[in-house]
């Protein structure tokens, strides 16, 4: 397994824990970018209030795309760390102190 696709398998479990695998669930792929480089998704929902795509181009470069905004991280634990605060715990100044890129 590679190391992108240990970090996207972590996601899941992390957004499925956490309840954000409402409606279609959490959906993971391998998508191809114009470049012709290969990226890593999962894709994560909240029933009427929230989308979102979580792009992993490498271990230390993670988008985190929802309906409301878009981040950079430098790891998945920062992602995550985000994720928790702003969507689960709805803590939007814990999510303002994590770090991004």
């Amino acid at each position: 397994m590679s190391e992108r696709e240990d970090i996207q398998n972590d996601l899941v479990s992390f957004l499925e824990s956490a309840g954000l695998n409402e409606v279609y669930g959490v959906l993971t792929g391998l998508d191809t970018l114009p470049s012709g480089r290969k990226v890593r998704t999962v894709t994560f929902c909240l029933a009427r209030v929230l989308d979102g795509c979580i792009t992993i181009y490498g271990p230390k470069f993670i988008k985190v795309d929802t309906t409301r905004d878009n981040e950079i991280f430098d790891s998945a634990e920062d992602a995550k760390a985000y994720i928790q605060a702003k969507y689960v715990d709805f803590d939007h100044d814990a999510a303002d102190e994590v770090p991004r890129k």
